[in-house]
Formats: structure tokens, C-alpha cells, sequence
């Protein structure tokens, strides 16, 4: 899947250190007032993300399959969005922030 940014609505992409995705969920906290923030399955294995209760057993989130992508535009307030892979699986997230 391809995501795309409609570039005149951002402005610098910061690429941030990858995530390590486990059978533990994992998270990573985006700040209010950033303009796009796009998560990316670069890894072999299917993750969920999701809020405090994803998980990957319950199908309880967003299914985010190899090269798939999830996007965010213009966060109003600051969250987390946690990562989790199937027992005995791991995956890597790539992240790019852009600012508004």
C-alpha cells in the first residue's frame, strides 16, 4: 500500500529511530500539533497497532501487513499508538514525521 502527503500541507520530513515490533506491545508517542506522521511495515511479519488494549491474538486493532502504511494528518492532542506481533514474531515500523 502506498500513503501518500500532499506536500504543500507539509514541511520538513524527520525520519525518527525505527520501531522493534514483539509479541509485547510497543509504543510510540505523537506529539500534538504535528502535520503528518506515517508508520510503515518494513518487515516480513503482520503487526496490529492500536490503542492500550491491540492485540494481536483478539484481532483488537489495525491490521498493518508488510510494506503496508498508516497515517496520521494533523494531530490536535498528544498520544500513544502501541505495536504488537504474534508469538514468537517481530516486525520493524518505520517512522517519518513532517511538520506542518
Amino acid at each position: 500500500m502506498i500513503t501518500l502527503a500532499t506536500m504543500h500541507n507539509i514541511g520538513a520530513m524527520n525520519d525518527v529511530p525505527k520501531i522493534e515490533v514483539t509479541d509485547a506491545p510497543t509504543s510510540h508517542t505523537i506529539s500534538q500539533g504535528k502535520g503528518t506522521i506515517i508508520f510503515q511495515n518494513q518487515g516480513s511479519e503482520i503487526c496490529f497497532c492500536g490503542g492500550t488494549t491491540v492485540n494481536y491474538a483478539n484481532n483488537r486493532g489495525f491490521l498493518l501487513t508488510p510494506m503496508a502504511a498508516l497515517q496520521f494528518d494533523g494531530t490536535t492532542n498528544s498520544f500513544k499508538v502501541y505495536f504488537v506481533c504474534s508469538t514468537g514474531k517481530e516486525t520493524t515500523i518505520g517512522v517519518i514525521e513532517c511538520e506542518k
